[in-house]
């Protein structure tokens, strides 16, 4: 009974109660009379109640909440005794005489039901009070009390409900209000016992007022069909939906909803007391009587309303389950079933039923809806009727669940063992094969429709037809034929295609009645076909549901037997722990080589989701599988079959031991260090899971943070070890791209942060018990035990402070995580866990804490400590990433500062927040979207921190402008204050846009003033003191800024509305071309022309903006603020007008503007207008958004409306109302739609061909709208009733004769192909995932059937019966096969629908003259045929054949290809049907033979031909989609011995016509055939020994036809590429051809693709030595060259190609050679150097950022074949120039782990792990770290080395330069952004410097270094130091507004600062002349300290903090001469910046 939910929030109109005189009487009357009296405090709130005038509906409720407090509530009065309730006599007197009638009238006058809902405790309070209770009353006794008797509350109620339920009182109110009035009444016992009493008056009131409120909706429907005729207007506007958009029929509704629910709830609770009333009316014919005279009226008013679509669904719905109520009360159950359907169905009736319904009650039916189809008796063809002519998703659903209703009550009809033998067979007799495939189609049809109502519907269907059956099976006694229609039944569905979601519910619905064997007998290898969908992730949440119910039974099954095979003596049967194992393991043994397979699958979605969805249910329900499973997955030999790939090894053992985490199986103390316990099978080693955190693979790494964090239990200790493991995680994997990963971690750090906390505060409250139980026993001989008490206080000290220290080590890498120019990724990551911090430890205190708080006494906190999150560093670095350019970096900042208290610490003056506001004004008013967003934050954070909170009185502007005065009205309060001078600074703003757009674009923009004051907007609280105090102010503020508004848009509306917008200057521009240099530059502000770009891209861009921002902040305001049709007497801020301008200005914006970004950025503003205003309670509020769609969709027809561009933002528009209605109403959706679909239709008039030139039809204008429609997701399911009318109309307008409309139907007919068949799951549209079945499709859309056939038929028609020797093709055929191609084939097909009509006329388009026909039908002719027609079909096809025709022969051919396509290579017809095609296929194909290859005269039809043998016959990779390896085998050896003699056959033909036959005379087509002949021929040499093999390989690689050749490497190709290694190498033809390529470069291979393919097929054979060694020489001495040779031929390649193609096909083979000379070492050092340094040149210059991505891969791809010699340990070189190259190699691997595409790092990273031979492959940042490593370890003895390191450091541009251009930054407004958001140029520098100072330090006596570095370099670097430092305390600089971290925040200017830095402390290591530079040093800090210039944090603390002082202490005591101790502390100093790497 969801329609009648009690909790269902009502809406409120918040109409205050109208005071009723006679109330006032009462009260006065009573004081008068006496007037000594004191009055009971709740008649003392009754008379405030009446005093105030104005009092608000608010204000109200709160006087009778104050008087229901006064009162003693029910509750006290249950639990008190009578002494304690009883009040004086004068009390009760009043409470009686005053009290009660009063507030009876007050429930009554009232009309909102949440002030009547305030007077039900006052009632009971009342009741109570004036009823004697028995003296042993408690609350059983009150809850049983009779509520009858007549005490005075009772008797007040009752006269005052006497003349409520009449329609002489209460006029004032709706029927609606009255209905609810009396609905709540049932909701107190009070209400309830009134009600009871006057029950008849109540119901024929309700039937009265039922037959009002049809007949006022049929009078004002006459009178509206009158208005409509009378006007003339518009067909397409249908007379009853115009009227239902009425406010008219808006009100009718609500009162018969309301009148109705009331009636069906007083039907159905009095049901007892009403039924003997209505039994009688059969026997009595009195049709004077009043009983009968109502329920006539009534029965006729439920039947009126529910067949008449006037009334919404709600009430239909409410209407039909009363009129259900009304029936059943007539008589028994039998009667009433006999009534309904003499009714409803049954025409015609039976003598007795014809008395009742026409002489008794008259009621007035229509003619029975299933009368043509006749009556047998059974109630499943009434309700079968339903279930298939039911359209809309709604009456499905009902449809549906009625018949899952009826198999219920059936079901439990057969279960009844009393029940009647006769009837359970009647029962039985139902269920016969033709009703049970009845039924199983609808479970078939709509198991997988979009609706989930509708699927759980039919899944209810199948689950009660089995169980029906199963009890059926009892009855019959017939076991065997049942279990083999189970059987078929699970055959049917295991067949099924895998990607179809209802394959997977319905074997979970079936598995319990048939078991786990019996999937395992039909399907062997059901588990591993199972799991391996599990890689689609819209399958898996089915699948695995279906697999973890197997897994469950298998066990219980194979327990079940065990048990019974225990011996009979044994009563208890209880099974042993070892037979249990024994059961245990032969159950695991059931899946753990399928999912040991799919755990160590290269697939990361399949492992993934096996970790998600089947490794927990497996754990949960045996522990010991968890064990087996891990042990295998550790120690098991790939040779054994369990694990499939031994690099996925790791991926399993973390996934495995994570989802054990999770469940408590393992802990923290089972991880051990390597060499201890390596026995032990239940340990895990560390070492395994470090190498996780430093795995390439993300996934790896987030399931080992997973592993730390995840516990069942929340006080699990998170140990030591634990915290050191997250310590390498966080240092590497900060820096994530994949969202997915850190969404993820951000989930784990929530879960380990609050099992730390917990941890903590346990650990703290142990260890101060411990030192509280020393203390008191001190003074005791227990020194035992106060020893092991202080030993364990200790080692909770210490698990304490190791907490500590890890949480304070991440707060600092944090806050360096920070640092300026901090890639998005790790800035997003570090305040996403701040604030995970934040919100589990809370803020800290600014001060640091002690090393020895664990000792202090009297602690006040329970918890340990306190961290240093809000201190000011933090806040001012977090307050600085507010200006970061990413949108999600700035909300995550704004929300750790908005917790942070107020004020901020460190921001706590006036002047310093005035500064930060001055700071954020500078970006707000810049004309940069990113810059004027961070600013607009700003202002928002100062409003919400100081303004509102702490009243500061603030300047938005540095320039004070006009007062806030000078708005219009005198303003005082802060808030309004602060806003009012935004309003100020905007209205400026306006007044120079109004003057000149230009000027005000580039120096005056507004988008950044609305955006401020929109996020204020959205920060205030309508229902606060400060607004509701000021309340005229406000209103003024909100009537000023609508005004505001309004002006902006007015301004950019003339750029935006432009027909061409973009590009676009404005007229007035135009004309003032020659004086607008005058008038900019006679601005204040000089130079403005250039600076930001091109004029008409910053005009449009500041327009756009500028309207985007105005109709936000227009949205905030009319979706927020508080709204009334008049703002007298209310707290409203909006009224009636000002909302209704507001809508109209986003409609004017939406249908004027025709910038898609300007448009597109007004809609979701519209849309939440239309939101609230259609969820408003006020009518008038209510109805605005459908008048405006009506207006607009009137306005399609009725003007001219010409906006061109896919009619801009008018479906927009209209879109923005009907998605913004309740998902419980949508009326005006399908108005809208039928509405449009009737525009759409209309013929296009002679006179709009004319016109569309300039003015867009009404047509193309209804199309675009439903084209949006149909888009929308939000309204995915309710335009599902509409798709066919969509398909029909757009497949109708590719015959438009209007090419606007024939474009907009292509663009709709794929919209709703999108939407019919959802939107691509994976990359194959064709892909069954993607696709419906014919049976599904037609089901949801059964109006296409007819359609289509008809469609095609005169398409079809067209296409074959040319006219006048003429082809034409018919505009709809294209779509409609496309819609055909898009659908499914089956194994169930057949017998569904009849497909006939479209096989036939598909199949006929074969024969058309123009190819894209034949190939589309042959598409669409697939899924048309059942995979058991297969063979049939192609054999018909193949019959056909004939050269007469060449056409219908390509035709024909066309179809058997994909026919063979679409069921054979995706395995849809099972084993059988395969096994007999290929039995059969032999004979089909060989008869064909001759006539299309010997007899054929045209070489495209037999270029076909052999292109099916080649994919069929020679090719058996069809076979393999087959997964059961058995037959897989068995198929392939049928194959080979039954094609045998085919293969032959073709291959001797191909042959012949290959070499054997001139060429001579060239026909069309040839070069096709010859392909493929040559692949006949090279698939059959390679399958095949023969002695001329070889001399036939070479003949066709040196064929003069570049396409024979392209095929023939194509070939050779694919089947290397199958190979592995050894066979490749080992294999007969491998030296000829590898022979043969090598010849073909050398000798110029002329055609580029050729080319490209050899030098890959040369790199495949083999990467290592692509030259052979053997002799290379041919028949002539003189063609024999060597390696050298063949080198410097493919550099030559590489110098003179101009294509980049061969440039990046040539590279890889490049770098295999160049690997090959290195390796060769009896070649001269000249040769390998030069090879060496020509191949590491093009290295370098093509892994630039720079460079295209596909030449960077070659490059990389070269660099991996050379890898090999990077990390040899042993490599001898020529010469010391040949360790720069080297060095050179090793900085182009660290650059490619740091590139912008992904694939390209994880290459490199793959590349380091390979040659260095990890044990596992490493992330590109450790991959990194490790060529540092290495090449510092392996040339630190090389100067080399430290030259590239110092190139690192200092980079590539002067650092005085970059300062000098932050200084005068470019104002462009599109500035280039780095692409590459990985790159961290701060993390290199660090990582440089790092090794520069350990090679330095293992070489500083062994390298002898030169003066340039031991003088020139440290003193260059010095002197840089002082020129930045300079640079940095300019006056230009201080004075610049660079907010609270200074100029030093930029990140350019931090970056060279900290080069600049590191650089002088790596070469202080070398200088030689320490004392002078040092003292150098000490002079520029000097003179940074005296400057006091502000730097960042990260330098501020180094510079100016600890050591400023250090150098004052050494200096004073004369100390550190050489400067060693004070260069040692800066170095300790500046690490603290090292957290970022390891």
């Amino acid at each position: 009974m969801g329609f009648l939910e009690k909790n269902k929030p009502l809406k409120s109109s918040k109409t205050p109660i109208s005071i009723n005189p006679l109330w006032c009487d009462i009260l006065e009357t009573y004081i008068a009379t006496y007037p000594l009296q004191e009055l009971h405090e709740s008649i003392q709130k009754l008379s405030s109640f009446f005093k105030s005038a104005d009092t608000t509906w608010e204000q109200q409720c709160q006087y009778l909440r104050a008087i229901e407090k006064s009162l003693p509530s029910k509750k006290s009065i249950c639990n008190s005794t009578l002494n304690k309730i009883n009040l004086s006599s004068n009390f009760t007197i009043q409470i009686e005489s005053v009290l009660e009638p009063i507030i009876v009238g007050i429930y009554f006058t009232s009309i909102e039901p949440l002030a009547k809902q305030r007077c039900i405790p006052i009632f009971d309070s009342c009741y109570f009070l004036s009823t004697k209770l028995p003296s042993n009353h408690n609350i059983e006794s009150i809850k049983s009390f009779n509520f009858d008797s007549d005490n005075n509350m009772a008797l007040e109620f009752s006269k005052e409900y006497s003349k409520y339920i009449t329609h002489d009182n209460y006029t004032t109110q709706t029927l609606c209000q009255k209905g609810i009035a009396i609905y709540l009444m049932l909701d107190f016992p009070l209400g309830l016992s009134i009600v009871k009493k006057n029950l008849f008056e109540t119901i024929y009131f309700l039937i009265d007022c039922l037959m009002i409120i049809i007949k006022r909706v049929k009078n004002e429907l006459e009178e509206n069909n009158v208005l409509e005729m009378s006007q003339n207007e518009s067909k397409s506007i249908n007379d009853i939906t115009v009227f239902s958009n009425s406010l008219i029929f808006s009100q009718h509704m609500n009162d018969a909803q309301h009148v109705i629910k009331t009636l069906l709830a007083l039907l159905s609770r009095f049901e007892n007391i009403l039924r003997p009333k209505f039994e009688l009316i059969k026997e009595s014919y009195n049709d004077n009587s009043i009983e009968l005279s109502k329920i006539k009226d009534l029965l006729n008013g439920c039947i009126t309303i529910c067949s008449d679509e006037i009334y919404i669904k709600d009430v239909r719905q409410l209407t039909g389950m009363t009129l259900a109520a009304i029936l059943n009360l007539l008589g028994p159950l039998q009667y009433v079933n006999d009534l309904v359907l003499s009714l409803f169905f049954v025409w015609p009736i039976t003598r007795e039923q014809e008395s009742l319904i026409m002489s008794l009650l008259r009621i007035q039916t229509s003619t029975a809806p299933i009368m043509e189809h006749g009556w047998q008796g059974e109630y499943p063809t009434i309700i079968t009727y339903f279930c298939d002519n039911a359209i809309t998703s709604q009456m499905k659903i009902t449809a549906f669940e009625t018949m899952g209703m009826w198999l219920q009550e059936t079901e439990i009809i057969l279960r009844d063992s009393n029940v009647e033998n006769k009837k359970v067979l009647e029962i039985q007799a139902i269920f016969d094969s033709q009703s049970l495939d009845k039924l199983m189609s609808y479970v078939w049809n709509n198991c997988d429709d979009p609706v989930d109502a509708i699927q759980y519907k039919v899944k209810t269907i199948f689950e009660k037809l089995l169980d029906i059956l199963s009890i059926k099976r009892k009855y019959e006694n017939t076991d065997d034929f049942y279990n083999q229609s189970f059987n078929n039944l699970l055959k049917q569905l295991l067949l099924m295609d895998p990607y179809r979601k209802v394959k997977y519910v319905l074997l979970l619905l079936l598995l319990p009645r048939v078991g786990t064997n019996a999937f395992l007998k039909l399907q062997a290898d059901f588990v591993w076909r199972t799991l391996e969908v599990l890689h689609n992730t819209t399958i898996a949440p089915r699948s695995s549901q279906l697999l973890a119910t197997f897994f469950e039974q298998s066990l219980k099954e194979l327990l079940e037997v065990s048990i019974k095979q225990i011996d009979f003596n044994n009563e208890k049967k209880i099974i042993s722990d070892t037979q249990k194992e024994a059961v245990t393991n032969d159950w695991i043994n059931i899946w753990l080589a399928p999912v040991c397979h799919c755990l160590t699958s290269s697939n990361d979605t399949l492992r993934k989701n096996i970790g998600n969805f089947i490794l927990k249910p497996l754990f949960k329900i045996d522990p010991l599988s968890f064990w087996r499973l891990l042990n295998v997955i550790k120690y098991d030999n790939i040779s054994n079959g369990f694990v499939k790939d031994d690099h996925f090894r790791l991926n399993a053992l973390i996934t495995i031991t994570k989802v054990a985490r999770s469940l408590d199986l393992v802990d923290g103390k089972m991880l051990i260090e390597d060499g201890s316990n390596l026995h032990d099978d239940k340990k895990i080693k560390l070492q395994s899971l470090r190498n996780a955190i430093y795995h390439i693979d993300p996934n790896l790494r987030i399931d080992v943070l997973g592993l730390i964090s995840e516990s069942q239990k929340s006080i699990t200790e998170v140990t030591s070890t634990e915290l050191s493991l997250l310590k390498s995680f966080f240092e590497l994997n900060l820096n994530s791209t994949s969202p997915e990963f850190r969404q993820k971690m951000c989930g784990h750090l929530n879960k380990l942060f609050s099992r730390l906390q917990g941890n903590l505060y346990a650990q703290w409250r142990d260890y101060k018990s411990l030192l509280k139980y020393v203390e008191n026993n001190s003074s005791t001989n227990k020194n035992t035990k106060i020893s092991q008490a202080l030993l364990e206080a200790e080692e909770l000290k210490r698990k304490i402070d190791i907490s500590q220290n890890f949480l304070n080590w991440l707060i600092e890498l944090l806050v360096a995580s920070l640092y300026p120019g901090a890639s998005f990724q790790r800035v997003s990551s570090a305040l996403k866990i701040f604030i995970i911090l934040i919100k589990t430890f809370g803020l800290g205190n600014e001060s640091s804490l002690t090393k020895d708080f664990v000792n202090k006494k009297n602690e006040p906190s329970t918890f340990p400590f306190q961290l240093p999150l809000a201190v000011t560093r933090n806040v001012k670095l977090i307050l600085n990433c507010l200006m970061n350019p990413f949108d999600e970096n700035r909300m995550l900042s704004y929300e750790i500062l908005e917790i942070f208290p107020s004020p901020l610490p460190g921001i706590e003056s006036i002047d310093d927040v005035q500064e930060i506001l001055f700071w954020a004004f500078q970006s707000m008013t810049s004309t940069r979207a990113g810059e004027s967003d961070s600013g607009a934050t700003i202002f928002s954070l100062i409003f919400s921190k100081y303004v509102l909170k702490l009243g500061y009185d603030l300047d938005v502007e540095l320039d004070k402008g006009p007062p806030v005065s000078s708005l219009g009205m005198e303003i005082n309060d802060k808030s309004t204050t602060f806003i009012g001078k935004l309003m100020v600074l905007l209205e400026k703003q306006i007044n120079i846009a109004s003057q000149n757009l230009l000027l005000a674009s580039q120096k005056y923009p507004m988008h950044g003033t609305l955006l401020a004051l929109q996020y204020i907007f959205k920060k205030l609280d309508y229902n606060s003191t400060t607004i509701k105090s000021n309340l005229t102010e406000w209103q003024f503020v909100h009537d000023k800024i609508i005004s505001l508004i309004n002006q902006v848009c007015q301004i950019v509306l003339e750029v935006l509305s432009n027909p061409s917008p973009e590009g676009n200057v404005p007229a007035s521009f135009q004309e003032m071309e020659e004086t607008i240099e005058e008038l900019v530059f006679s601005s204040d502000d000089g130079d403005v022309e250039s600076e930001e770009g091109p004029k008409h891209q910053v005009i449009l861009s500041c327009c756009w903006r500028t309207v985007k921002e105005a109709s936000a902040l227009l949205a905030v305001i009319l979706s927020r603020a508080p709204m009334a049709t008049t703002l007298i007497n209310n707290e409203a801020m909006l009224n009636y007008e000002q909302v209704r301008n507001g809508g109209a200005l986003f409609r004017t914006l939406l249908t004027s503007i025709r910038h898609r970004g300007a448009f597109s950025a007004v809609y979701p503003g519209y849309v939440s207008v239309c939101s609230r205003l259609l969820d408003s309670s006020q009518i008038e509020f209510a109805e605005l958004p459908k008048t405006w769609l009506k207006e607009d969709i009137c306005a399609i027809t009725t003007s001219s409306i010409s906006i061109t561009r896919r009619s801009a933002g008018l479906p927009l528009c209209i879109l923005a109302i009907v998605n913004s209605e309740p998902s419980t109403q949508k009326t005006l959706l399908p108005w809208a739609m039928k509405i449009l679909l009737n525009i759409g239709s209309q013929k296009v008039s002679t006179d709009d061909e004319i016109d569309q030139q300039t003015v867009d039809l009404p047509q193309v204008h209804a199309f675009n709208i439903l084209r949006t429609i149909f888009m929308d997701a939000k309204l995915g399911a309710d335009v599902l009733p509409h798709v066919s009318d969509g398909f029909m109309l757009a497949i109708n307008g590719f015959c438009s004769s209007s090419w606007a409309i024939r474009n907009c139907s292509v663009m709709l007919f794929s919209t709703l192909l999108q939407r019919t068949f959802g939107t691509k799951k994976t990359k194959d549209e064709h892909h069954s995932i993607n696709q419906l079945t014919s049976r599904e499709f037609f089901s949801r859309f059964p109006k296409l059937h007819p359609f289509l056939v008809d469609e095609l038929t005169i398409a079809v028609n067209q296409l074959i019966k040319p006219t006048q020797n003429k082809t034409e093709v018919h505009p709809g055929l294209y779509p409609i096969l496309t819609l055909l191609s898009r659908l499914h084939p089956s194994l169930m097909e057949s017998s569904v629908l009849n497909m006939d009509p479209f096989v036939t006329l598909v199949k006929s388009c074969c024969s058309s003259p123009i190819y894209k026909a034949r190939e589309m039908s042959a598409r669409s002719l697939v899924p048309l045929i059942a995979s058991q027609d297969l063979i049939i079909t192609c054999t018909e096809l193949f019959n056909a054949c004939e050269i007469s025709n060449q056409n219908e022969l390509h035709g024909r051919l066309v179809q058997i290809q994909y026919l063979m396509r679409g069921h054979l290579s995706r395995n849809l017809t099972g084993f059988d049907l395969t096994k007999e095609f290929i039995n059969k296929m032999e004979l089909m194909i060989m008869s064909k033979i001759p006539v299309i290859c010997y007899q054929n005269p045209c070489d495209i039809t037999k270029f076909l031909f052999l292109e099916i043998m080649n994919e069929f016959v020679f090719d058996s990779k069809w076979i393999l989609n087959e997964q059961d390896k058995r037959k897989q085998s068995e198929l392939i050896t049928l194959m080979e011995g039954k094609f045998a003699k085919m293969r032959q056959t073709i291959f001797d033909l191909s042959l012949f016509n290959l070499f054997g036959k001139s060429n001579a005379t060239l026909k069309i087509g040839n070069f096709l055939a010859r392909q493929q002949m040559a692949k006949v021929v090279i698939k059959s040499l390679l399958s095949q020994d023969i002695s001329e093999k070889n001399e036939i390989i070479v003949k066709i690689l040196s064929d003069e036809e570049y396409e024979v050749r392209l095929i023939a490497l194509e070939t050779f190709f694919e089947y290397f590429l199958e190979m592995d290694i050894v066979h490749i190498r080992t294999g007969s033809i491998t030296p000829i051809i590898q022979s043969k390529l090598i010849k073909m470069i050398f000798h110029g291979e002329q055609y580029p693709k050729c080319f490209q393919l050899i030098v890959e097929l040369l790199v495949l054979i083999n990467s290592n030595y692509p030259f052979p060694k053997s002799n290379l020489t041919s028949s002539k001495q003189s063609s024999k060259f060597e390696l050298e040779e063949f080198w410097k031929k493919l550099v030559w390649y590489m110098e003179k190609s101009k294509s980049s193609s061969i440039i990046e096909a040539t590279l890889p083979l490049l770098g295999a050679l160049t690997a090959e000379i290195w390796d060769e070492t009896s070649l001269p050092h000249e040769i390998r150097s030069l090879g060496l340094k020509k191949w590491a040149e093009y290295i370098n210059r093509n892994t630039k950022p720079e460079i295209t991505l596909t030449l960077r891969e070659a490059a990389t791809k070269s660099l991996q074949l050379f890898s090999r010699l990077l990390f040899k340990k042993e490599i001898g070189f020529a010469s010391n120039d040949d360790i720069q190259y080297f060095i050179s190699l090793y900085i182009v691997l660290i650059r490619l782990t740091q590139d912008d595409d992904i694939d390209l790092r994880r290459t490199a990273a793959l590349i380091v792990s390979e040659a260095m031979s990890l044990e596992d492959p490493v992330g590109c940042d450790r991959a990194r770290e490790l060529c540092y490593e290495y090449m510092t370890n392996q040339y630190s003895g090389s100067l080399h080395l430290y030259v590239a390191l110092l190139q690192i450091l200092t980079g590539d541009v002067k650092p005085d330069e970059i300062i000098k251009s932050e200084v005068a930054p470019s104002r462009v407004l599109f500035a280039i952004e780095n692409p590459n958001i990985y790159k961290e140029d701060l993390v290199d520098i660090q990582l440089a410097y790092k090794y520069l100072r350990t090679a330095i330090k293992k070489e500083r006596n062994g390298l002898e270094f030169p003066d340039v570095f031991r003088k020139d370099i440290p003193r260059f670097c010095v002197q840089q130091l002082g020129i930045v430092c300079e640079s940095a305390s300019t006056r230009e600089v201080q004075t610049k507004k660079n907010g609270p971290l200074g100029f030093t925040s930029l990140p350019n200017v931090f970056t060279v600062i900290y080069r600049v830095i590191i650089t002088v402390l790596a070469m202080i290591e070398l200088v030689s002349d320490t004392e002078n530079v040092l003292k150098d040093v000490r002079i520029i800090i000097d003179k940074l300290i005296q400057d006091k210039l502000q730097l960042h944090p990260l330098l501020n603390d180094l510079l100016f903090g600890e050591l400023s002082q250090k150098y004052f202490n050494t200096i004073t005591k004369g100390e550190d001469k050489d400067g060693n101790e004070f260069m040692m502390f800066v170095k300790k100093e500046f690490e603290k910046l090292f957290l970022l790497t390891t």
